[in-house]
């Protein structure tokens, strides 16, 4: 954690400023460990450089097992330029918007998008219920332009109009309520600030059927054993790849990732069986959730759904 971070920083509870005490192991500007209160008497840990707003990882639990288990999986230089345009993709964002901004990554995780901005000249606050935030903090939390915060999205530790742009890839569906999460993120927003969001879209037929059924059963198999399971997604790939008759198999079967990386196909599973909370949604839905709050210069990009918006500089 840098110190700077406490100018933005203030108690989830009581919205009061937070002082720093009992830093040890501080190394310049950086705090590896403390505590931080607030006037009222809340207290809340800075563990190995990462501020600890949540006491434990609640619905997100499968989350902090996949990215800690596959910490490195989109930090090599490859994997940077596909995620980057995967990032441009999804939010339309570009190098020139990001460069000197302080953006809101919402569902970090390893951090690879927010690895794509800080190279670009981007200062990123990366936050996560789930303990993928230990995998973040490896990865790109020792950078002068990143920190990383444990914290719920219902619940999150920041003064308000801090952020110039926030952007969520595939996060707030994963939510108990992905409207309510995606709201609360904009009293953060500055005035002009931009906003982008990519959630899952509404899908019909028998694939989609045959997953929510088995979804029923997946979500209360420990998370370990339904990793192993999801292992098939590895040669799955290869039957899929069986002429005509590759095809016939994928139409009846629950969906299972055909990335070409195998680590991808097998996350990508994994993600899809695992999570508690999976909405999907359409593009008149979340349109209208950004007309709701007075948004301004919405974009529909080409990926369902995903949606960029603007706070007009009159919203408060």
């Amino acid at each position: 954690m840098k110190k700077d971070l406490l100018e933005i920083l203030c108690c989830p509870i009581h919205k009061t400023e937070l002082e720093l005490i009992d830093d040890e192991g501080a190394n310049g500007s950086e705090i590896c460990d403390g505590f931080l209160i607030c006037e009222y008497g809340c207290k809340y840990p800075v563990i190995r450089g990462i501020p600890r707003f949540v006491s434990e990882e609640n619905y997100t639990e499968s989350f902090g097992f996949q990215w800690r288990k596959h910490s490195q999986i989109y930090m090599g230089n490859e994997k940077q330029r596909d995620i980057w345009e995967l990032f441009k993709r999804k939010t339309a964002l570009d190098e020139d918007q990001v460069r000197g901004k302080v953006f809101l990554d919402v569902g970090v995780g390893t951090g690879g998008y927010a690895k794509g901005v800080i190279d670009r000249e981007g200062r990123v606050i990366g936050i996560d219920l789930s303990l993928a935030v230990e995998a973040a903090q490896e990865n790109i939390g020792n950078n002068i332009n990143c920190n990383i915060v444990q914290a719920d999205l219902f619940n999150l530790p920041f003064k308000r109009e801090v952020f110039d742009g926030i952007y969520s890839i595939g996060v707030l569906h994963h939510t108990p309520n992905c409207k309510r999460a995606f709201q609360g993120l904009i009293y953060f927003l500055k005035k002009g600030g931009v906003i982008s969001i990519w959630v899952y879209s509404v899908q019909r037929g028998l694939k989609i059927f045959l997953s929510e059924e088995l979804r029923k059963i997946t979500t209360k198999i420990p998370k370990k054993l339904l990793y192993y399971l999801c292992l098939i997604a590895i040669p799955y790939y290869l039957v899929y790849k069986i002429p005509i008759l590759g095809k016939i198999i994928d139409k009846i079967m629950p969906p299972i990732s055909k990335e070409p990386s195998w680590e991808d196909r097998l996350l990508d599973t994994f993600d899809w069986y695992s999570a508690i909370y999976q909405s999907k949604h359409t593009y008149p839905e979340v349109y209208r959730w950004f007309k709701e709050w007075g948004l301004v210069d919405m974009e529909l990009l080409d990926v369902p759904v995903a949606i960029k918006g603007y706070k007009p500089t009159h919203l408060s």
